[in-house]
């Protein structure tokens, strides 16, 4: 109970586990991970790092509509380096790489640009 957003945590589980089962059909999902991104906003990056938001985060950006997933985008760019030498956080780059569009793609790369060496020596980034 110490974490500064443990409520939010709790109540994002619960969202979590409604939102990951397979039996939702689309209308509900996108209701839950609207919910789940609107109670998340502007704290994206704090909850990217925990173990348990940073998978809710991550379903989130997979069922997502595309300009929701392109406001977590532009709300993590800056910070997409530190989030790839991060334990859980690593996931959701890899999602949002593969979910992302070509520009993005494009702005990713070049905020990788000169860190590349450092990152292929960190033990979790070279594995992202």
């Amino acid at each position: 109970k110490r974490k500064p957003n443990y409520n939010l945590e709790k109540e994002l589980a619960v969202l979590w586990e409604k939102m990951r089962c397979r039996d939702v059909n689309k209308e509900n999902r996108s209701k839950l991970v609207t919910e789940a991104l609107r109670k998340m906003d502007g704290k994206y990056f704090e909850i990217a790092g925990s173990h348990v938001t940073a998978r809710v985060l991550q379903t989130c950006v997979k069922w997502c509509s595309q300009p929701e997933r392109d406001a977590v985008f532009v709300a993590l760019q800056p910070h997409l380096l530190h989030l790839s030498r991060k334990k859980y956080a690593v996931f959701l780059v890899k999602k949002l790489i593969k979910l992302a569009t070509k520009k993005q793609l494009a702005l990713f790369i070049s905020s990788l640009h000169g860190h590349v060496a450092s990152l292929l020596r960190h033990t979790i980034g070279a594995a992202g």
